[in-house]
Protein backbone atom coordinates (compact mmCIF):
# COMPACT_ATOMS: atom_id res chain seq x y z
CA UNK A 1 0.00 0.00 0.00
CA UNK A 2 3.21 2.45 0.04
CA UNK A 3 3.46 2.43 -4.09
CA UNK A 4 1.33 4.97 -6.03
CA UNK A 5 0.66 4.67 -9.47
CA UNK A 6 2.38 8.40 -9.67
CA UNK A 7 5.10 9.79 -7.55
CA UNK A 8 6.80 12.96 -7.75
CA UNK A 9 8.69 15.36 -5.42
CA UNK A 10 8.11 18.69 -6.76
CA UNK A 11 4.34 17.49 -8.72
CA UNK A 12 2.89 16.50 -11.79
CA UNK A 13 1.91 19.10 -14.33
CA UNK A 14 -0.92 17.64 -17.04
CA UNK A 15 0.04 19.86 -20.19
CA UNK A 16 -1.01 17.62 -22.77
CA UNK A 17 -1.70 13.75 -23.23
CA UNK A 18 -3.92 11.08 -22.16
CA UNK A 19 -3.14 9.55 -18.37
CA UNK A 20 -4.93 6.53 -16.87
CA UNK A 21 -2.91 5.49 -13.41
CA UNK A 22 -4.13 2.38 -11.47
CA UNK A 23 -1.92 2.53 -8.05
CA UNK A 24 -2.08 1.77 -4.08
CA UNK A 25 -4.08 4.43 -2.48
CA UNK A 26 -1.28 4.50 0.64
CA UNK A 27 0.37 7.24 -1.60
CA UNK A 28 -1.83 7.93 -3.88
CA UNK A 29 -0.76 11.17 -6.13
CA UNK A 30 -2.44 13.35 -8.45
CA UNK A 31 -1.40 16.06 -10.90
CA UNK A 32 -1.35 19.93 -10.04
CA UNK A 33 -3.97 22.56 -10.28
CA UNK A 34 -1.03 24.04 -11.95
CA UNK A 35 -2.03 21.81 -14.96
CA UNK A 36 -3.71 23.30 -18.34
CA UNK A 37 -6.17 20.23 -18.63
CA UNK A 38 -8.65 18.68 -15.65
CA UNK A 39 -7.42 15.61 -13.70
CA UNK A 40 -10.21 13.18 -11.98
CA UNK A 41 -8.88 11.04 -9.16
CA UNK A 42 -10.65 8.19 -7.21
CA UNK A 43 -9.23 7.07 -4.18
CA UNK A 44 -11.32 3.70 -3.74
CA UNK A 45 -10.27 3.01 -0.49
CA UNK A 46 -10.37 -0.72 -0.74
CA UNK A 47 -8.32 -3.28 -3.23
CA UNK A 48 -9.89 -3.74 -6.35
CA UNK A 49 -8.43 -7.17 -8.54
CA UNK A 50 -7.06 -7.86 -11.20
CA UNK A 51 -8.92 -7.34 -14.45
CA UNK A 52 -11.22 -4.89 -12.84
CA UNK A 53 -13.06 -2.78 -15.43
CA UNK A 54 -12.37 0.74 -15.83
CA UNK A 55 -14.60 3.09 -17.96
CA UNK A 56 -14.32 6.69 -18.06
CA UNK A 57 -17.09 8.64 -19.56
CA UNK A 58 -17.27 12.68 -20.34
CA UNK A 59 -20.62 14.17 -21.62
CA UNK A 60 -22.36 10.85 -22.23
CA UNK A 61 -19.12 9.39 -24.55
CA UNK A 62 -17.20 6.44 -22.86
CA UNK A 63 -13.32 7.98 -23.75
CA UNK A 64 -11.56 5.39 -22.01
CA UNK A 65 -12.21 1.42 -20.73
CA UNK A 66 -9.33 -0.67 -19.76
CA UNK A 67 -9.21 -3.81 -17.75
CA UNK A 68 -6.99 -3.41 -14.44
CA UNK A 69 -3.12 -5.08 -14.83
CA UNK A 70 -2.91 -5.51 -11.73
CA UNK A 71 -4.51 -5.02 -8.05
CA UNK A 72 -5.17 -1.15 -7.24
CA UNK A 73 -7.17 0.71 -5.02
CA UNK A 74 -6.91 4.58 -6.74
CA UNK A 75 -7.47 5.56 -10.19
CA UNK A 76 -6.36 9.28 -12.02
CA UNK A 77 -7.32 10.20 -15.56
CA UNK A 78 -6.73 12.39 -17.49
CA UNK A 79 -6.85 13.68 -20.90
CA UNK A 80 -6.35 17.01 -22.98
CA UNK A 81 -9.82 16.45 -23.97
CA UNK A 82 -11.21 17.12 -20.55
CA UNK A 83 -12.36 20.41 -19.55
CA UNK A 84 -13.63 22.68 -16.89
CA UNK A 85 -17.93 22.06 -17.03
CA UNK A 86 -17.90 18.25 -18.34
CA UNK A 87 -19.82 15.85 -17.39
CA UNK A 88 -18.19 12.41 -16.29
CA UNK A 89 -18.67 8.99 -14.88
CA UNK A 90 -15.91 7.06 -13.06
CA UNK A 91 -16.63 3.52 -13.06
CA UNK A 92 -14.93 1.00 -11.61
CA UNK A 93 -16.21 -2.73 -12.04
CA UNK A 94 -19.79 -1.71 -9.74
CA UNK A 95 -19.22 1.39 -8.72
CA UNK A 96 -19.62 4.55 -10.04
CA UNK A 97 -18.74 8.56 -9.02
CA UNK A 98 -20.27 11.00 -11.39
CA UNK A 99 -19.98 14.95 -11.55
CA UNK A 100 -19.64 17.97 -13.34
CA UNK A 101 -15.94 19.34 -13.23
CA UNK A 102 -15.84 22.88 -12.06
CA UNK A 103 -11.72 22.98 -11.68
CA UNK A 104 -9.02 21.71 -13.04
CA UNK A 105 -8.60 18.41 -10.48
CA UNK A 106 -11.71 16.75 -8.76
CA UNK A 107 -11.35 13.76 -6.60
CA UNK A 108 -13.00 11.23 -4.89
CA UNK A 109 -11.25 10.19 -1.08
CA UNK A 110 -8.03 11.84 -0.09
CA UNK A 111 -5.21 12.13 -2.54
CA UNK A 112 -1.44 13.32 -1.25
CA UNK A 113 0.52 15.83 -2.92
CA UNK A 114 -0.57 17.82 -6.01
CA UNK A 115 3.00 19.84 -5.68
CA UNK A 116 3.79 23.38 -4.79
CA UNK A 117 0.75 25.70 -5.52
CA UNK A 118 -1.25 22.21 -5.27
CA UNK A 119 -4.71 20.98 -4.86
CA UNK A 120 -6.50 24.43 -4.13
CA UNK A 121 -3.72 26.31 -2.27
CA UNK A 122 -0.28 26.74 -1.68
CA UNK A 123 -0.36 24.00 0.54
CA UNK A 124 -1.52 21.40 -1.51
CA UNK A 125 -4.00 19.21 -0.80
CA UNK A 126 -7.47 21.29 -0.56
CA UNK A 127 -6.12 24.44 0.69
CA UNK A 128 -3.22 27.21 2.58
CA UNK A 129 -2.40 24.66 5.19
CA UNK A 130 -2.76 21.03 3.15
CA UNK A 131 -3.71 18.53 5.05
CA UNK A 132 -5.88 16.75 2.85
CA UNK A 133 -9.31 16.93 4.56
CA UNK A 134 -11.86 16.13 1.85
CA UNK A 135 -15.66 16.75 3.45
CA UNK A 136 -17.59 15.79 0.90
CA UNK A 137 -17.25 12.75 -1.55
CA UNK A 138 -17.54 15.16 -4.97
CA UNK A 139 -14.24 16.89 -4.52
CA UNK A 140 -12.49 19.39 -1.94
CA UNK A 141 -14.63 21.52 -0.10
CA UNK A 142 -15.84 24.91 -1.23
Amino acid sequence: NDNGALDADDGILMNGGTLIALGSSGMAEIPSSNSTQACVGWNIGSNMSTNTSVTFQVNGNTVLQVASPKYFSSVVVSSSSLKVGDSIVLTVGSQSKSTTISSIITTYGTFSGGGMGGQNGPGGQFGPGGGGYNPSPFGPRR
